[in-house]
Order: structure tokens, then C-alpha cells, then sequence
């Protein structure tokens, strides 16, 4: 929030050009990237908590939080939508995180169908967290890139180029860095590490090497 509040101030005062506008903006969205690394570790005790609750509240926390978004909306005028759209961002995610919660409890009632269809939900989710979080890096360089080529390109190509652009960035980007355990930090998941079985020699003759036994 300093630096964005540092650069902002910064351009204000000389304009600073494209780059200093790329940078701002990214500045202004990782507030958001920041308040999620500050609240992922927490993240596992509030589902459980939510988890212990009635269905029905469950169901009803997710509307509640869409409505005062909705609310949020309404009552704020144009002059204030960053402030709405600050106050939103976070609102946004404690309802898709209590709808998150109410399905998977839901669901793991369902039998094994349901709950095979969750774990491909769920890794179709940790890409998208990838998507989330990156996909600006990509979505704004590419319009800055395309205006500063042809002033006045027409919405439909910014709509392609971009949305292209904001999928095919942060995927290879993923590629890139998935066997990176800082990258998997920096994003908030977790690297899954298999241990190799340990085997111990049979002592003699044709027998073949045996499992260790588990502790």
C-alpha cells in the first residue's frame, strides 16, 4: 500500500509514462495479493470452523456476503467506485470461500462419484489461482502494448489479444515454475512430496527386496 501510494504520488507529479502506469497498476491490485498471503495460513481453521456450523448457515453465509456487494454497489456513487471496488475485493473472496466450504460439505456426502468430481474441481481450482493472481501482469501489458502500436485498436481485438493473453501468460508461467517451492508459497499452495518407499535387502539367496516394515 506505501509503495502503490509512493508511485501514485509519483505520477501525479511528472506523469512517469507507460512504465510508471504499469507499475501503479500492478501496485494497486497486489494490496489485494497481500492481504491473501496474510490470511492463507488461517485459511485451514476457518474452514473447519465454518465446516462445524449448520448446513443452513452455511448455505446463507455466501448470500449474505453477495448481498453486501450488492449493497455495497448501490449505495456508493461513481465518484466513490474505488472505494467500492476496494471494499468488494475481499467481500468477493469471504463468499466464494464460504460457498467453497458449503459445497465440499455437500458433496462429501454424495458418494464417490460427487467426490471424484470435487478433487478435479479442485485442481482445475489450484490453476486458477495461478490465473488469478497473474493474469493482470499479462492482460495489461498486452494493452498497453496494442495501444501503444495502433492508438485506437477496436474492443474486439483488445477482448481476443487479452483474454488469450491472460490464460496462455500465467499457464506457461505455472509450467515454468511448478517445481518451484517458493513459487507454490508465493501463491499460496502446497507442494505435495512423495516419500519413496524404503526397501531392505533380502538377506540371502533368490528372494527379492522387501518393503520396510511401517512404523
Amino acid at each position: 500500500m506505501i509503495l502503490f501510494l509512493a508511485v501514485s504520488t509519483w505520477r501525479q507529479r511528472t506523469g512517469g509514462g507507460a512504465a510508471g502506469e504499469y507499475v501503479e497498476t500492478l501496485l494497486y491490485w497486489n494490496r489485494f495479493f497481500g492481504l491473501g498471503m496474510l490470511l492463507q495460513p488461517r485459511l485451514a481453521a476457518a474452514r473447519q470452523a465454518l465446516a462445524r456450523l449448520p448446513i443452513t448457515v452455511q448455505a446463507l453465509l455466501p448470500v449474505g456476503f453477495f448481498a453486501v456487494i450488492a449493497l455495497v454497489y448501490a449505495v456508493t456513487s461513481e465518484a466513490q467506485y474505488e472505494l467500492a471496488r476496494t471494499l468488494n475485493g475481499p467481500l468477493g473472496f469471504c463468499m466464494l470461500f464460504t460457498l467453497a466450504v458449503f459445497a465440499r460439505t455437500r458433496i462429501a456426502v454424495l458418494g464417490a462419484v460427487w467426490n471424484e468430481a470435487w478433487r478435479r474441481l479442485v485442481l482445475v481450482g489450484s490453476m486458477s489461482m495461478t490465473l488469478y493472481l497473474f493474469h493482470l501482469y499479462f492482460v495489461s501489458s498486452t494493452r498497453m502494448a496494442l495501444e501503444r502500436w495502433h492508438a485506437g485498436t477496436p474492443l474486439a481485438v483488445h477482448l481476443v489479444v487479452g483474454t488469450l493473453a491472460g490464460c496462455l501468460g500465467p499457464w506457461l508461467l505455472f509450467q515454468l515454475l511448478k517445481g518451484s517451492p517458493v513459487f507454490h508459497w508465493s501463491i499460496g499452495s502446497v507442494v505435495s512430496v512423495r516419500k519413496k518407499p524404503v526397501t531392505v535387502e533380502a538377506p540371502a539367496g533368490d528372494l527379492a527386496a522387501m518393503p520396510a516394515p511401517k512404523m
